[in-house]
């Protein structure tokens, strides 16, 4: 069976070079690789993202992260052209009072956000709004609508692409990536 072209990078490198990246195989035909950490994990399996960032490493903002960014259907407002989606800060508290069951305290909203911006790399651009100019500026979080919908196809499940990550991904304080096959 091919493997998937999984490579460790640290999550401040979301623009590694596959070329000098150890340690990858290639991805099934068909399969598009991902474009970032975010991307990956929300393709991954839900349950094994969760035991990874949860259950063994206490990274529950990461996950937190992951599951608001997949929920984007609901909570993000798409942009009247169709060309992208966006979340406000408003946007990801709401979301994660959904997660959660109940109202996130104000640094868990932050730290979410933070991790959105962390793990979307180029995929989410950071921008402001202003309607008029006596209403303060919204901070946003934005992304194309080609990547929104790539949060939410699952292409990973089932490849079982951190099996041999997790450990690494907990101790090291890396992110599998999966990138396009040079092949």
């Amino acid at each position: 069976m091919k493997g998937a072209k999984s490579a460790i990078a640290k999550a401040q490198q979301l623009e590694a070079d596959p070329d000098q990246q150890e340690d990858a195989e290639t991805l099934p035909e068909g399969i598009e690789p991902s474009s970032s950490p975010l991307d990956f994990f929300a393709n991954c399996r839900q349950a094994k993202v969760k035991t990874m960032f949860v259950e063994r490493s206490n990274r529950q903002n990461t996950y937190r992260a992951i599951s608001v960014a997949k929920r984007w259907p609901e909570f993000a407002t798409e942009r009247t052209d169709g060309s992208g989606v966006f979340f406000t800060k408003d946007d990801v508290e709401t979301a994660l009072t959904a997660e959660l069951g109940k109202e996130p305290h104000r640094q868990t909203v932050k730290r979410v956000w933070e991790k959105l911006q962390e793990l979307g790399g180029d995929d989410l651009i950071e921008k402001t709004r202003q309607v008029g100019r006596k209403q303060t500026q919204t901070e946003l979080l934005a992304m194309d609508s080609d990547t929104a919908e790539g949060l939410v196809e699952q292409r990973y499940v089932g490849l079982d692409l951190l099996e041999n990550s997790d450990r690494k991904a907990t101790t090291g304080g890396v992110t599998p990536v999966v990138v396009e096959s040079s092949t």
